[in-house]
Formats: C-alpha cells, sequence, structure tokens
C-alpha cells in the first residue's frame, strides 16, 4: 500500500507525532527507491542551493527541536490561517534541516503540487524558502494557501 494511502486509511494514527514517525514515513515512501538511505538520517554535510542545512551530526537534535516544536503548534484548535502556518513551519524547518539524503527527481509526489508549476511561480518559492531559513514562515504560508486552493479547483 502507498504511504499516502497508509495516511488516509489512519495506519499511523497511533503512532505518535515523533523523530520515528518521520523516519517510518521516510522509509515507507523512499525505501524501494533509496532502501541504503531508509531508517537514518543524512551522514553527509550537504549543500542545497545556497541554503546550507545544519552538519549531518547535528540533524538528531534538530530533528528532535523540529517535532517538539510542531507538537506544541499542535496542541489547540487551529482556525484556517493558524494551520496553513503550521503547514508552512512544518514543511520549511524540515527542508531547512534537509534531514535525508538527496535523490531529487525519483518520487512521484502526492497530489498537493509541491513544486512550483509556472516558471513565475518559481522564484516566489525559493524566496519564501530564503525566508524560512530566517525563520520567517509567512511567504511560505502564502505558497500552501495557494497550492490548496489550485488543488480545489481541480
Amino acid at each position: 500500500m502507498k504511504t499516502q494511502e497508509k495516511i488516509e486509511s489512519g495506519q499511523y494514527h497511533h503512532i505518535p507525532l515523533s523523530e520515528e514517525l518521520v523516519l517510518l514515513l521516510y522509509t515507507d515512501f523512499c525505501g524501494e527507491i533509496v532502501p541504503d538511505w531508509t531508517g537514518r538520517w543524512r551522514s553527509v554535510d550537504m549543500q542545497v542551493g545556497e541554503h546550507t542545512p545544519p552538519s549531518y551530526f547535528l540533524v538528531p537534535q534538530n530533528m528532535r527541536n523540529y517535532v517538539l516544536d510542531l507538537q506544541e503548534r499542535l496542541k489547540e484548535s487551529l482556525s484556517i490561517d493558524q494551520t496553513l502556518s503550521v503547514m508552512a513551519f512544518a514543511e520549511g524547518r524540515l527542508l531547512s534541516i534537509h534531514p535525508f539524503h538527496d535523490f531529487n527527481g525519483r518520487l512521484n509526489l502526492p497530489p498537493v503540487n509541491l513544486l512550483p508549476q509556472k516558471e513565475s511561480e518559481v522564484e516566489s518559492y525559493l524566496s519564501a524558502l530564503r525566508a524560512v531559513d530566517h525563520h520567517d514562515y509567512q511567504l511560505l504560508g502564502e505558497v500552501w494557501k495557494r497550492r490548496l486552493e489550485s488543488d480545489f479547483e481541480r
């Protein structure tokens, strides 16, 4: 069963939000593609465009802090704007940490278009990711809003 179907059917609901859940989702999603890299954080330093993620040996600590922060943000009932903000944080911070080895282009992404579909959207998305590097998630929240609105229009 595909990871998205497992999520939708509730197969992960019994697992608390944790670093272990992130690793499990990554393993389920990517295990067949990159079996040597699943179940663990990246083990090398890397550069992603203009962004330098934390050194590989800091990834476990950064992921622990990420999960604790996300748990705190999800404690209360959220408005639409707050939900968009949490989604922007969840994506942006995870991408900023870049906890896994890089293998772009090998996956079929879920239905929500995570990457800009038009050339005119690319700079907006990259600007939002640069803002995330400075802990500003507002622009990425706006990107999420556009993503969801375009999916509902289909």
